[in-house]
């Protein structure tokens, strides 16, 4: 990025964060919903490696894909995407 264009890009990428936040909110409660239903029944190790995953996986959609409600998530981003971000060959 060229230096007389560094604050087009920060606004651009502070309007990309702005548009996908009320996405991110829904997941991240959802995130938390299922994190003490889990509670209910798993370890804390359990929990936690589970909520550790769906976190990542929320970056994932929020930072790099174009989706913008969760009903855009497709089977294909849950699994190959994902897979493929996570653990690059």
């Amino acid at each position: 990025i060229p230096g007389d264009q560094i604050e087009a890009y920060f606004e651009a990428l502070e309007q990309f964060e702005t548009d996908k936040q009320p996405m991110r909110q829904q997941l991240e409660q959802y995130a938390r919903d299922f994190e003490q239903a889990l509670a209910k029944q798993y370890t804390a190790k359990t929990v936690r490696k589970h909520a550790a995953i769906i976190a990542l996986f929320i970056d994932f959609l929020c930072w790099d894909t174009d989706v913008r409600q969760i009903e855009e998530i497709t089977r294909g981003i849950a699994n190959s995407s994902f897979r493929q971000w996570m653990w690059p060959r």
